[in-house]
């Protein structure tokens, strides 16, 4: 699997789909949406994209100068990692319940609960079970700390993806008088935030001498 690695390289089109559909497909070179046999990514595949699709955010962050792009990212996925912890151990708990197989047990040890298996297992199990009441508190508390720290500020664009890109690419061409029309399908992001830059200073410098 290929991947566009940086904003250098991922095309201006792809990551606004991922912005819009959180399918990170859209990082794969040569991916086709319209292809009828584009299969799932397996579980080892999502691991890489997530890690190369959070290293793209921090450097989008760093081009546009948006410090709170990050804070808001991370925030995120302190969530979804603790609820993925949650809710993956309430389903391995409910297994082995039912099948008292210690092979289920020992899947939560990849969830760093740290099950030791030369003791006994059920005051361990037990132990869990106390934790994750405690971890579910620990994610409202999380969800509650997001909202009051961003959604205050948060306008609808924000909580409602709106997809602009055809629009701004023409306003582009026209702020920068191209003679050309962008194709976004090929133009980095890197690229395209480089272009605004200059065509916002345009704006500002003829706004200055208006």
């Amino acid at each position: 699997m290929k991947a566009h690695k940086s904003c250098r390289s991922l095309p201006i089109y792809n990551f606004n789909e991922i912005l819009k559909t959180s399918d990170l497909r859209f990082l794969i070179k040569d991916f086709d949406e319209f292809a009828d046999d584009n299969k799932e990514l397996s579980s080892s595949e999502l691991n890489e994209l997530e890690a190369i699709y959070k290293n793209i955010i921090y450097e989008y962050s760093e081009l546009t100068k948006n410090k709170k792009i990050i804070a808001n990212y991370k925030s995120r996925i302190l969530i979804v990692e603790n609820e993925f912890k949650y809710n993956t151990s309430i389903q391995i708990l409910d297994l082995y319940t039912k099948t008292l197989d210690l092979d289920v047990l020992k899947l939560l040890n990849r969830l760093d609960w740290k099950i030791n298996f030369e003791k006994e297992a059920d005051p361990q199990v037990s132990k869990v079970i106390s934790d994750l009441s405690s971890l579910k508190t620990k994610i409202a508390i999380l969800k509650v700390k997001h909202d009051e720290r961003f959604k205050d500020n948060e306008t609808k664009e924000d909580t409602e993806y709106i997809d602009r890109l055809d629009s701004e690419a023409i306003s582009l061409e026209l702020g920068l008088k191209l003679s050309y029309s962008i194709n976004t399908r090929l133009m980095s992001v890197s690229r395209w935030i480089s272009m605004w830059n200059i065509c916002n200073a345009l704006n500002s410098k003829n706004n200055g001498e208006s």
